[in-house]
């Protein structure tokens, strides 16, 4: 599915082997797409998914891809088979995913980045569809007790735009005195406040940190167990 929608939607081919088999314009709403295939699935070697036509004058289009089956053999979308071809299908900005979460993944662009990889943790958090900033500081406040191989005494997260503040207000509610918090809020590109798509944005992050400051957190704070009780489950 896409970002955006009608004209603007992201459009993608579908490639088996060395072959372009078909093109789709995806829909704003999760859609499965099938085509048949009628050789030896043996003669299979590879099969690509192009975005083709990333950013437009209304903002960033964003293919999303949940899964691919091919005869009814599920690859999720961190499979350890996929390469990933950025800008041109050349092999010269190739990166294979090698890790089963975003956290993972991450952490291997950091690497192709040149950061020594000794110097990068990637901690998962829950797979979730909802509340993921609130699951993804739990999980860091869950590794950061159970861990005694490094000592913390204090944290700077790096956030994005207008969601850094509710991402600092989670994790200082989280972690309370543990240790002191701060934020680094990197320019947003993607969503421009001239424009509608940047204050609809805009307005949507502010409505989530009322609701995280007022409901979600205090909510939280009453139900939750004691620290360091419960592993997160499904930690994707």
């Amino acid at each position: 599915w896409s970002s955006l929608r009608g004209k603007d939607a992201a459009h993608f081919n579908l490639w088996v082997n060395d072959s372009l088999i078909r093109g789709f314009l995806t829909r704003k709403r999760h859609r499965t797409y099938e085509i048949p295939w009628y050789g030896d699935l043996s003669d299979l070697d590879s099969v690509m998914i192009q975005f083709d036509n990333d950013k437009s004058a209304w903002g960033d289009r964003n293919l999303y891809v949940s899964s691919l089956t091919v005869d009814d053999r599920y690859f999720g979308p961190f499979s350890l088979m996929v390469d990933y071809d950025i800008s041109q299908l050349d092999g010269k900005r190739r990166e294979s995913l090698n890790a089963r979460s975003w956290a993972g993944q991450a952490r291997t662009k950091l690497i192709n980045m040149g950061i020594p990889p000794g110097k990068i943790i990637a901690v998962p958090g829950y797979q979730t569809n909802i509340n993921k900033t609130w699951h993804s500081v739990k999980a860091f406040r869950y590794w950061m007790r159970k861990t005694d191989t490094i000592s913390i005494t204090g944290i700077n997260i790096v956030s994005l735009g207008e969601h850094s503040r509710r991402t600092w207000l989670t994790y200082k509610k989280l972690l309370k005195k543990d240790l002191p918090v701060g934020i680094i809020a990197l320019p947003d590109p993607y969503h421009k406040m001239d424009s509608v798509r940047g204050i609809f944005y805009l307005s949507k992050q502010v409505a989530a940190y009322i609701y995280y400051r007022f409901i979600l957190l205090p909510a939280k704070s009453l139900i939750e167990p004691q620290p360091g009780n419960a592993m997160p489950a499904n930690n994707q």
